[in-house]
């Protein structure tokens, strides 16, 4: 049941206008655990083009 809310969270938060409205609407604890790999945070702070979202990212990891 709680898997089955966290979808429907995400469905309804990735019809938001920019990537930064959608991750600002999805819980923060499963946005927390998706950008927490050192892989992702590695690509993302090296090659990612959009300060905000790194910015985000950032603060959420911290």
């Amino acid at each position: 049941m709680r898997n089955a809310g966290l979808l429907n969270q995400v469905k309804a938060a990735v019809i938001k206008e920019n990537y930064l409205d959608t991750l600002r609407a999805i819980d923060p604890e499963l946005v927390r655990t998706a950008v927490s790999g050192p892989r992702f945070q590695h690509c993302l702070f090296e090659h990612g083009q959009n300060q905000e979202i790194i910015r985000f990212v950032r603060q959420l990891t911290q």
